[in-house]
């Protein structure tokens, strides 16, 4: 129900309130990883029009600590299809992060926004051109990222 909930309020016009987005910012923290993920898809899609929403899920980005939360952060900007600069920009910054999950969904996430996420393209390279050996966890993600960039590039 409370995935719903985001969906409706990132698709209300006029554009939510400062509450209602406060509202969808918070629930970026629940211990409820799905609707961290689904109030991401919100405040993603929200993002372009809303600089608030831009701010609150470029913030969660930059604090998260739980991989898993911010794996579902990132697939939620993904899905949002057209994000601001801004999240194009904190998810880039997630490539070189630690945990490989995280460092995969950046990667979908980026391919999934297409040629907005243009930015991205240098540091996305440097992964696609490290040198691995074929069936390491360095290869696969040499491979995801000419997934990326080949989708980007279009």
């Amino acid at each position: 129900m409370r995935m719903n909930a985001h969906l409706i309020l990132a698709n209300i016009r006029p554009l939510p309130t400062v509450e209602a987005i406060d509202a969808l910012a918070a629930s970026l923290s629940s211990t409820e990883i799905q609707a961290a993920g689904s109030a991401a898809v919100a405040l993603g899609r929200l993002s372009p029009t809303t600089p608030k929403a831009a701010e609150r899920v470029t913030a969660a980005l930059a604090t998260e600590k739980v991989p898993e939360r911010l794996v579902a952060i990132i697939y939620g900007i993904g899905e949002a299809r057209s994000v601001a600069p801004s999240l194009i920009e904190g998810v880039t910054g997630k490539l070189t992060h630690v945990d490989s999950r995280v460092v995969f969904a950046a990667l979908d996430c980026l391919r999934k926004l297409g040629p907005a996420a243009s930015s991205a393209v240098p540091e996305i390279r440097k992964l696609a051109e490290q040198n691995a050996t074929p069936g390491s966890l360095k290869a696969e993600i040499a491979n995801a990222a000419k997934v990326a960039l080949s989708r980007i590039e279009k």
